[in-house]
């Protein structure tokens, strides 16, 4: 700890330094020192007379500005030194001339012997001796308590009552870290300190609240800090440390006693938004004066008695209310004045807030540089001086009405959470690509293989099978099954279903029968659109009837008479496509795509992307949403896709070489998937890449520095969003010489808002995580057969202007970074991301219990390394009864049950999948 403070009029140093000796000798607790030779618990050692490091320095020649920069280089560097724990004194003393009548007076020593209340009882006795010697007296002072009579008094507490107590009030916490909000933001260790002033028109409201509750101006602090800590964190029950001075110990002049008396202990308070704020402040008063009946219990006793175990801190943030005795010099100070009083404490903690009680209180915040810089904390003391003023302004709101946003963050915020939507909807994707048939009809659209569709001839086939899901009585609004691979014919499929009015249900012809006739019924299909040599794998029947499979394959004359030459009109609110997720309920879940979020979402990548696609390769299956992208995106824009064989999307080799085979411009993949590409191709074979978009993934950092080593050329793109935001609702490009530990999903696309909510519906500021809700056209209709999970996950849209308007809550967690960009930070919820996949483990669990011989099931994900960004694969841990063929019968139903959304990709090379 640094006290240094400035000392105006005659000053003599070496009758100061004098003072200074006597008192240390005075006080043991000043000349103690601790060792841990041999010994696994240190001991205290006094030594009998010690010499105190005393250093001079006369700066008065020097100009004001250099001595304000000498004086901060000399308060780092000292600040550098430390101390050796185990010589004697444990403190030093600096001393600079300044001017004629000016000093300034630097004095370091470590925390372990003094504490605030000390420091300022050692002070008044140095001067007061200094004083005496300069008048002639006799120096003297009072007999000093030893400080040991206060540890044995400590020592000698029964516990038995205590520790019930602790454990009780303890009880099921797990919150520990509310502040991971912000993370390396330096890359130095060290502490840094602020200081701001509450002003004092605000510091008398306050103070007037705090008589009208009947509470101290100590609780509204807490409250207000508990309460900050609860939006940070996102939970309604939070943990803080107060430090309370240990001076009430029933001991004979323990308020002139020197040493470390203070204690910090854990104040846990529950939040309740609804909650009236004044009768929140009585019960956070009353576990306080709950908590003071223990204040003599150690923190490390009581941690051990917690749930988190001796060895994980309770809190990770220290709240300090200063009520230090009298002035820092004694009335008889010969005519000498202190000012520019300043306390540096290097807190183990991430974060200590000392209160000064004052006209305008006064608060010195300590952080630890590598979890929060300057910045960060600027923008905390913001969110907490609002939460201080709005109590006073509005005493009779609830918890959840009180602000903490500053202003000047809510005009910021609005211009991040959306862009403009255009004024008319988009033209349909499908009459974009019909007009590519009409007017370039012999451009290449799709290729596959040793093939290539021209639109013309792909309008033609997609007419050809249209006329058969005519006879086959299929009309506009009815669900048809696309169960194909990729395919010059799957993209026909697609194209004809459209026309035809109806929706397509992409289906993984590699999903489990079983999983494929769930799916069948639930979407009640009208036809099913596959292969012959698919139809062994597909279910014949379900509960609700046969399902009527149309061959692709089979013969027919794509180049009839028929084909619709007609502008296709679609309702914008009708079905375009129906794509299923995992469902957390044990039930997969269709979410209903309409042509006009389709069209908006297609829209808004011509609007972002300043090169349309020319040859885009296709690597997801169409039952994965991302094929959604790629495939309207390319045809829309005129441009070709390219269909990798079954089995090549697995392969590196074989997507390396379709890129320099077909000239490929475009790609849409997981993170992961371009990593192996980029380990794997040679040189020159990527060479026509334009743009690189990655998503369903977190993207870390080092995946940016290889790309940029082997495609300096390619731009990259990090992509967000889920199957319910038409698959994408932000993007984040990646800039060249930018260093980022993982990559942000960016800002919202055009025509999208997004929203940073807490619990309560609130926006979120700067570096608090909220979670991620998206407005505007993209937003799926909802889920098909679930209104009730609908209405859960499809809300009002508060913030729009137009009646009706929605968002979804994606139940993913992110957090704005001061450029504007979102950070993503994971699932509120249990669903995992493996590989691209949404997985709801309760769709795993309930099928496992369902197993004979399974009394209960768990299923987790589990990274390959501590640092990875997302769980590799799944484990299941199971309740069996004794049942001898449970093994057996398990391992049958995890053949059967297949993976939870499409399989792609697999693992990488060498993994398991």
């Amino acid at each position: 700890q640094q006290l240094s403070f400035t000392v105006h009029g005659v000053l003599d140093v070496a009758a100061l330094r004098a003072a200074w000796q006597r008192v240390i000798e005075h006080h043991q607790v000043l000349r103690t020192l601790f060792t841990w030779e041999r010994r696994e618990q240190p001991l205290q050692i006094v030594r009998e007379r010690v010499s105190a490091p005393w250093h001079e320095a006369d700066w008065a020649t020097l100009a004001s500005d250099e001595q304000a920069r000498r004086w901060d280089r000399l308060l780092e560097e000292d600040r550098a030194l430390g101390f050796d724990l185990a010589q004697a004194p444990i403190l030093r003393f600096t001393v600079v001339r300044t001017a004629e009548k000016e000093h300034r007076f630097l004095w370091s020593f470590h925390h372990l012997l003094l504490d605030g209340w000390s420091t300022r009882l050692v002070i008044r006795q140095v001067f007061a001796l200094y004083g005496a010697a300069l008048a002639g007296r006799e120096p003297s002072l009072p007999k000093a308590p030893a400080y040991r009579d206060f540890v044995t008094w400590q020592r000698g507490q029964p516990q038995t009552e205590a520790e019930a107590f602790w454990r009780a009030r303890l009880a099921g916490f797990d919150n520990v870290d509310p502040l991971r909000w912000r993370d390396a933001a330096h890359p130095e260790a060290g502490g840094e300190q602020r200081i701001f002033k509450l002003p004092v028109a605000a510091t008398r409201a306050l103070q007037e609240l705090a008589r009208r509750a009947q509470v101290t101006l100590n609780t509204l602090v807490a409250g207000a800090w508990t309460l900050l800590l609860s939006r940070y964190s996102g939970c309604d029950d939070v943990i803080c440390g107060l430090t309370v001075s240990g001076r009430d110990a029933p001991l004979d002049s323990v308020e002139t006693m020197v040493g470390l008396l203070i204690n910090s202990l854990p104040l846990r308070v529950s939040v309740t938004p609804d909650m009236p704020l004044l009768d929140w402040l009585a019960g956070v008063q009353t576990e306080q004066a709950s908590v003071m009946r223990y204040s003599h219990t150690p923190l490390s006793r009581i941690q051990a008695w917690s749930e988190c175990g001796a060895g994980t801190p309770l809190f990770d943030s220290l709240l300090v209310f200063e009520n230090l005795p009298g002035s820092l010099l004694p009335d008889d100070a010969d005519g000498l004045r202190v000012a520019n009083l300043q306390v540096f404490e290097r807190s183990h903690y991430p974060l200590s807030i000392v209160v000064v009680p004052d006209e305008a209180l006064t608060f010195h915040i300590f952080s630890d540089r590598q979890r929060f810089d300057g910045g960060a904390v600027d923008t905390l003391w913001g969110h907490l001086q609002t939460l201080l003023e709005g109590m006073p302004a509005r005493p009779s709101a609830s918890l959840r009405e009180l602000p903490w946003i500053t202003q000047a963050e809510r005009g910021v915020l609005q211009d991040w959470q959306r862009t403009d939507a255009p004024d008319a909807l988009p033209m349909p994707v499908l009459a974009r690509i019909e007009e590519h048939v009409r007017t370039r009809p012999g451009q290449p659209a799709v290729i596959g293989g040793a093939q290539t569709l021209s639109y013309a001839q792909l309008w033609a086939r997609a007419a050809a099978l249209r006329r058969r899901l005519q006879e086959h009585g299929v009309a506009r609004g009815d669900r048809v099954g696309v169960c194909l691979q990729r395919s010059l014919e799957a993209i026909a499929a697609i194209l004809a279903i459209l026309a035809q009015g109806a929706a397509y249900v992409p289906l993984d012809p590699e999903q489990p029968a079983r999983r494929l006739g769930a799916l069948c019924e639930d979407s009640g299909l009208h036809v099913l659109l596959t292969q012959r040599a698919l139809l062994g794998r597909l279910p014949q029947a379900t509960p609700a009837g046969a399902v009527h499979a149309l061959c692709v394959d089979d013969p027919v004359n794509p180049t009839g008479r028929q084909p619709p030459g007609e502008p296709v009109e679609v309702d914008g609110q009708a079905l375009a496509y129906v794509i299923y997720t995992s469902g957390s309920t044990g039930a997969p879940k269709g979410v209903m795509v309409s042509h006009a979020n389709l069209a908006y979402s297609t829209a808004a990548r011509d609007a972002y992307y300043a090169e349309a696609p020319g040859r885009f390769l296709l690597l997801p299956p169409l039952a994965f949403d991302s094929s959604v992208a790629g495939l309207f995106w390319s045809l829309c824009a005129g441009g070709a896709l390219v269909l990798p064989d079954p089995g090549q999307e697995k392969d590196p080799w074989a997507i390396a070489a379709l890129i320099a085979g077909h000239r490929v411009s475009h790609v849409l993949t997981l993170p992961s998937v371009h990593a192996n590409l980029l380990d794997t191709a040679t040189e020159g074979q990527l060479a026509s890449l334009r743009n690189v978009m990655v998503a369903g993934e977190v993207c870390p950092g080092a995946l940016l520095r290889r790309h940029r080593q082997h495609l300096p050329q390619t731009a990259m793109h990090n992509e967000y969003g889920p199957t319910e935001g038409t698959v994408w609702c932000s993007v984040f490009r990646v800039s060249p010489g930018v260093e980022l530990a993982r990559v942000p999903i960016g800002r919202p696309i055009p025509g999208t808002s997004l929203y940073l909510l807490d619990a309560a519906g609130r926006p979120v500021p700067v570096g608090v995580p909220g979670e991620i809700h998206i407005g505007g056209p993209g937003v799926a209709q909802g889920y098909l057969n679930q209104p009730a999970m609908s209405a859960e996950r499809f809300v009002p849209d508060p913030f729009a202007a137009q009646p009706g308007a929605r968002l979804y809550r994606t139940g993913d967690l992110g957090r704005y970074l001061p450029d504007g960009n979102i950070e993503f930070l994971g699932r509120r919820d249990e669903q995992l991301k493996i590989r691209g996949h949404r997985i709801e483990t309760g769709e795993i669990e309930s099928l496992l219990c369902t197993v004979p011989g399974v009394a209960a099931a768990v299923v987790t994900g589990y990274a390959p390394a501590p640092d990875s960004a997302d769980p590799a694969d799944l484990a299941a841990r199971l309740v069996t009864l004794a049942d001898a063929e449970a093994e057996q019968l398990l391992r049958r139903a995890a053949e059967e049950s297949g993976p939870t959304d499409s399989a792609w990709p697999p693992a990488a090379a060498g993994e398991n999948a």
